[in-house]
């Protein structure tokens, strides 16, 4: 799960999910740079600025040192101006102020327009919105900022994750099923596009499709915390305690916060009846015979 400050939640994200896995509220991801996108609008505004001393450039080394520092000022702007927008966004967000958030997201892709997270806020908003039954129409809202989150990134894991439930609440399965077996085939070598697809055949009661996703999974990431704790469970619920708690275990010497699995392996391990203890057998007992007197 991506932490941090400038992604929005919505609870339709976590709505698929296997039962013991700590639900991804994608609250937020790492922060992201937007330093070549806005260098274009950036070298305007310092032509603008400066177009009175570019024919000295050579002459005036004053201009250079100030022409090199605002460039280095303007392109890093556009990124940090982003990234606050969609912190203060999701902080609307989760305030229960949608409006605001809405607008907060709106502006950040104003300032970036390339940031797929920009994208995905809204498209989490509307989603959100269209789970209240506010509005008919910010269904597909939510589902064209999906889009376009991941045209921007054809990684963004919260964004197919998002498209996908949407898809699935709007009785879509099929498509759900092919958005994230694309991002699987496209992406072989990550876990995450198997774990996404096996959490959406759990939802869909296709155990095997789910394990055998999961099983793909490991096989890229031995010790993925998400993909041993959604097999644990179902090796839970197939009777093999031994075994689920052998992959809880695995799950949480990855990532040791997840208190609802923490608990989970305290009852199981409480409700596992040990072996009978065996008492050992006793020492045989030596029993010295009287001496023998030979008669002659």
């Amino acid at each position: 799960m991506h932490v941090g400050t400038n992604r929005c939640c919505t609870d339709a994200t976590a709505s698929i999910s296997f039962p013991l896995e700590t639900p991804d509220r994608y609250l937020a991801g790492p922060l992201h740079s937007s330093f070549i996108t806005c260098a274009p609008l950036a070298l305007s505004r310092v032509f603008a600025v400066y177009k009175n001393t570019f024919a000295t450039l050579q002459e005036d080394r004053l201009a250079v040192i100030l022409f090199a520092g605002s460039l280095l000022v303007l392109t890093s702007g556009c990124g940090v101006v982003s990234s606050s927008m969609n912190a203060e966004g999701t902080r609307y967000f989760q305030q229960g102020n949608s409006a605001a958030a809405i607008n907060r997201f709106e502006q950040a892709i104003a300032t970036n327009p390339k940031d797929p997270d920009s994208y995905y806020n809204l498209g989490s908003a509307f989603h959100h919105l269209a789970n209240s039954g506010a509005d008919s129409s910010y269904w597909g809202q939510a589902e064209n900022y999906y889009v376009q989150s991941l045209d921007r990134d054809p990684t963004h894991g919260e964004a197919y994750r998002g498209l996908a439930v949407l898809l699935m609440e709007q009785n879509r399965t099929d498509q759900a099923v092919t958005l994230l077996e694309g991002w699987r085939d496209r992406q072989p070598f990550m876990p995450n596009p198997k774990i996404e697809l096996a959490r959406l055949h759990e939802e869909l009661g296709d155990r095997r499709s789910a394990e055998e996703n999961l099983l793909n999974a490991l096989a890229v990431d031995a010790s993925n915390p998400r993909a041993r704790a959604a097999l644990g469970k179902i090796r839970e619920d197939q009777g093999d305690i031994h075994q689920a708690l052998s992959d809880y275990t695995a799950s949480l010497a990855r990532n040791p916060r997840q208190p609802e699995l923490q608990a989970r392996v305290a009852a199981l391990a409480a409700s596992v009846t040990p072996p009978p203890v065996v008492a050992p057998p006793p020492p045989p007992r030596t029993v010295a015979l009287p001496p023998q007197t030979i008669s002659y």
